[in-house]
């Protein structure tokens, strides 16, 4: 049982028995009002008393005392006066009864019940112990979840699928904004006629127990911002056409196939390639030329790889290298025919080829004019900063907006607690996992299609994010039992308190009751019991005492 963050103030939940409770005591209340000057008693009264003591339901009181008032009108004095109190007190009691029963479903939740993650499994990844197959593996696991997810739940709509109700908040919101070129002014696609060419995502601080789920405590909250720039990039000085024979069959990964040509795309060296390092992307276009569909391939760099000395996969050219910020270069393959021009930069498609099509109404062959893409490959480049908050005694403590470090600094965060420091590490580790290079293309195209898809990958990112932190603890192996030897299981006093941090929604066969609610409804109504088993009594007793005196 779980009960909610904010106890609902002013719900009382109440049901018709324990209202009789309140009836009973009113209507003793009344005897004792009634006869408090001591005036003799007439019909009227005794039948309103004779009312009174069946106990009857407010509705049922307020009907007889409107028969008794019509009644009576004419036989004695003030009749309106002495009906007019229990018929509105009545009245209030019947209102009340209506009100605390549409209050009752904020004691008793049966549907989008959110509920603290409890599971033996709860762990993190021990990236020390990974390697290319089990790295594979992970992002499988994580891709299976979060790329449906996106599509599902990244759009504006009022009804959203079961899939998204899994998650305490369905997505996270970012900004879309056209923003200058993030590159030097060689990498400027348009300048001319697009003075904005580039597109930011921006999060802005997003509270982990807001976003996220977490049920972190106030004092030890932590907040994540992600910014992500991307831009079209040229081809002209970056693309060469060459014999794939050439090239070692070892990077091709097969034997190639006689007159086999291939594009060359040089934004970033790759030192792994040897003599081949400037080949950023390495397009063959038979391949390409035979495909129905989009393809997509990325490329990684790390400044902060960098500024330890450590191996970087990826060397970017003098003018897309960036001290504050993660580079993501993404390849863009295919050659989909369209009905209509594309004017998208990253989906140009202005070059006609004309098909012979048959009319089947006439069976007559005519010429038909479709449209391909300018050019097999297209570059996209994005930056990528974050940013770490924490909630200190005074205020909030915040990083700068720069690259994903590979770990909590020892400068910068003395002040972070234990459960701080584990929810920190988690969003490094879960950023590591995922990358803007893994997710879907639609076959459509907008105008500003590179923009949507731009935003589809942000949006996957986003999606895997919640899955990732989501995943430490229900237990990775759990979703995928063969990283169950790669795993680290909590050690710390923060890691063990973040695995019970966590909510997510559950639907079917399980209740929450608000404690808070429970307790007061409790309370309220064993009091008013209690009076009305002793206030007789007390009464009848102070009544003898006045008779003695």
């Amino acid at each position: 049982m779980l009960g909610k963050n904010r106890a609902p103030g002013g719900t009382i939940t109440t049901d018709i028995e324990r209202g009789t409770i309140v009836i009973a005591l009113m209507a003793v209340l009344a005897t004792v009002g009634a006869r408090a000057d001591g005036a003799p008693a007439d019909g009227l009264f005794r039948q309103q008393q004779a009312i009174l003591r069946t106990i009857p339901t407010p509705t049922s009181l307020t009907a007889d005392y409107v028969k008794l008032w019509w009644l009576w009108k004419k036989r004695t004095d003030r009749v309106s006066v002495r009906s007019l109190f229990p018929i509105l007190l009545a009245t209030f009691c019947t209102m009340g009864f209506l009100a605390s029963s549409v209050a009752s479903s904020f004691v008793v939740a049966t549907t989008d019940l959110e509920v603290l993650v409890d599971n033996p499994f709860c762990a993190r990844y021990n990236e020390s112990t990974f390697t290319t197959d089990i790295e594979r593996l992970r992002i499988i696991a994580v891709r299976s979840v979060s790329v449906p997810y996106a599509q599902e739940c990244y759009h504006n709509q009022t009804l959203l699928p079961p899939r998204c109700k899994a998650f305490v908040r369905p997505s996270i919101p970012f900004t879309t904004q056209k923003v200058p070129c993030p590159f030097s002014l060689e990498y400027y696609t348009g300048a001319e006629t697009d003075p904005l060419p580039a597109v930011a995502f921006d999060s802005g601080l997003v509270d982990l127990n807001d976003g996220f789920g977490m049920n972190l405590p106030n004092n030890d909250r932590v907040s994540y911002r992600r910014r992500t720039t991307c831009t079209v990039l040229p081809l002209s000085g970056h693309i060469t056409v060459l014999d794939a024979g050439v090239i070692s069959e070892r990077i091709w990964g097969r034997t190639t196939f006689p007159g086999e040509q291939a594009v060359k795309l040089h934004y970033a060296d790759r030192p792994a390639l040897g003599e081949w390092k400037n080949a950023t992307f390495l397009v063959s276009l038979t391949a390409t030329n035979i495909s129905e569909g989009f393809s997509i391939t990325s490329r990684f760099y790390s400044p902060e790889r960098e500024r330890e000395g450590i191996f970087n996969t990826l060397e970017p050219l003098e003018g897309m290298r960036r001290k504050d910020a993660d580079l993501t270069l993404i390849a863009l393959t295919g050659a989909v025919t369209y009905t209509k021009p594309v004017y998208d930069p990253w989906f140009l498609a202005l070059t006609t080829m004309t098909l012979y099509d048959v009319i089947k109404q006439t069976n007559k062959q005519i010429n038909s004019t479709v449209y391909i893409p300018d050019s097999p490959v297209r570059a996209m480049g994005c930056i990528v900063q974050h940013q770490f908050c924490i909630k200190t005694d005074s205020s909030l403590h915040c990083s700068a907006l720069d690259s994903l470090p590979r770990g909590i600094p020892s400068k910068g965060w003395e002040r972070a607690s234990s459960v701080q420091l584990s929810a920190l590490e988690l969003l490094i580790v879960s950023n590591k996992e995922i990358g803007l290079g893994y997710t879907y293309n639609a076959v459509q195209v907008h105008p500003d299609q590179w923009i949507i898809e731009a935003r589809a990958m942000e949006s996957f990112v986003w999606a895997s994010l919640q899955v990732s932190i989501a995943d430490y603890a229900i237990g990775p192996s759990v979703r995928s039992s063969d990283l169950a030897d790669y795993i680290v299981k909590p050690t710390t006093a923060g890691d063990k308190q973040l695995c019970g941090s966590q909510k997510m929604r559950i639907a079917g066969g399980f209740v929450n009751i608000n404690v808070f609610g429970m307790a007061f409804v409790i309370t309220v109504s064993l009091f008013f019991a209690i009076v009305d088993i002793v206030l007789l009594k007390f009464l009848g007793t102070w009544s003898s005492l006045e008779k003695d005196v």
